[in-house]
């Protein structure tokens, strides 16, 4: 089966876990609990060691000593049935060109480590435990997900959301061949295994009036493009309005910003026809950012003013 690019190689070797069943004397602040409540993780310190215990019902179920999954959890997801599946990264290399991260599958006892090739920080489960997924959060990896069986560690499905500001794995509903991302601003979206999303324009609406001011500006861009000579006032007013109510996306430049916005304004000023408007935003652009294309663009509104 064929493995998506970001993966380096499978390490094939599964080794077994202890088991016991004494009961929780106090109970812990896990790190992740099932969706029904019955599967519980966390991880257990004393003088000789630490170790990582899954609990069932209230007891301890499976035992793992810490080095079997390194230092750090990212996210786990915890499934009904007790299999989970989390990324490790090796911090080590966090400051390298390419970082390495560690996807755990496991089940039954059994764990199967996949060693990947860039930073990954989203992972969910099936609530039946037999479908883990990954999404990538490098440059080179974000629009990548990659769905596994947890069972023997094999791709189901992998596909790239290149179109698609999602940033996390909401949910996996394997029975309907159906993977939910979502993201804090956008919302939830529904996509088949193979990439395909459910509602397309439902996507589209929630980057222009929920998306920040780089994805509102991002996606009028596309529409522009996609539709040269659109004639649709009501649309471009839409546009317009988004543009000019967009909130800033965290930590962003305000002179970055404002070249965003008034990038798309003058576009969209222009398809109304309304090359007063547009001329003031270049100029506004030029003085920001006095480029040999922004006073080109000055330079060429300007003519269209003068009678």
């Amino acid at each position: 089966m064929k493995w998506p690019r970001f993966f380096k190689k499978e390490n094939k070797g599964v080794f077994q876990v202890t088991i016991s069943y004494s009961d929780i004397k106090n109970a812990p602040d896990y790190l992740a609990i099932s969706p029904d409540g019955r599967w519980k993780i966390d991880i257990i310190h004393n003088d000789a060691s630490s170790n990582y215990i899954l609990f069932h019902d209230n007891k301890r179920a499976f035992s793992y000593p810490q080095d079997t999954f390194g230092l750090r959890f990212h996210k786990i997801a915890l499934s009904n049935s007790g299999n989970f599946c989390f990324v490790y990264t090796n911090w080590t290399n966090e400051n390298k060109t390419c970082d390495t991260s560690t996807l755990y599958l496991v089940s039954a006892g059994q764990v199967r480590r996949l060693t990947l090739s860039g930073f990954f920080s989203s992972c969910a489960i099936s609530d039946d435990g037999k479908v883990g997924a990954i999404k990538g959060s490098t440059v080179d990896h974000k629009r990548e997900v990659a769905l596994f069986s947890i069972e023997c560690g094999e791709q189901i499905a992998f596909f790239m959301t290149d179109d698609y500001k999602l940033n996390d794995i909401q949910k996996i509903i394997p029975e309907q061949k159906k993977i939910i991302l979502s993201d804090q601003e956008l919302g939830y979206f529904s996509f088949s295994f193979s990439g395909e999303i459910d509602n397309g324009k439902s996507y589209i609406d929630a980057e222009l009036h929920k998306g920040n001011l780089y994805i509102v500006c991002g996606r009028v861009d596309k529409i522009l493009k996609f539709k040269p000579t659109i004639t649709d006032t009501a649309l471009l007013e839409e546009m317009l309005l988004c543009v000019e109510s967009a909130h800033p996306a965290q930590f962003s430049d305000e002179k970055c910003n404002k070249k965003s916005a008034l990038s798309a304004k003058i576009a969209i000023f222009e398809r109304l026809k309304r090359p007063t408007d547009a001329y003031q935003c270049a100029s506004e652009l030029a003085g920001l950012f006095p480029t040999a294309a922004n006073q080109k663009k000055v330079a060429s509104l300007k003519r269209r003013l003068t009678p």
